[in-house]
């Protein structure tokens, strides 16, 4: 059996108050070894429903794909929530003429710097190499 590290969402620690992560040991059973890289690439980023708080920071974001939709050129993958929905975070990939629709639920991560549109946590990517699928 396989034992990989489990941790809460990552938020950095204040100067004044106590880490608000903790590292717990979890046993996976015969778990395949695609299915903890998973499990850890995950845990390496913040959620998709955080995103919003970490506006003008760099960030690894991951979080269950809800829809997909696209403007010429232009694709909009959401996770979490579906569009029009604003709390939902968007991940913008210009220019890129289309991708292929993904199942529901499948977690989607990628890093860049979190910005808004209107009201929308977003990350703008010129290229769908920063996206990962896990799926």
């Amino acid at each position: 059996p396989a034992i990989i590290p489990r941790l809460s969402p990552w938020h950095p620690p204040s100067q004044t108050e106590t880490p608000p992560w903790r590292l717990e040991r979890v046993l996976l059973n015969d778990a395949p070894t695609a299915e903890i890289y998973t499990i850890l690439a995950i845990a390496a980023g913040i959620p998709w429903d955080d995103a919003i708080n970490n506006v003008g920071t760099v960030q690894r974001v991951c979080g269950p794909f809800a829809g997909m939709g696209n403007s010429g050129d232009d694709v909009f993958l959401n996770l979490g929530r579906d569009y029009p929905d604003i709390e939902r975070f968007q991940i913008v990939l210009w220019d890129v003429g289309g991708v292929e629709l993904l199942p529901i639920g499948t977690i989607v991560c990628t890093s860049g710097p979190i910005t808004s549109y209107q009201g929308v946590a977003q990350i703008e990517l010129e290229s769908t190499s920063p996206v990962e699928v896990y799926g």
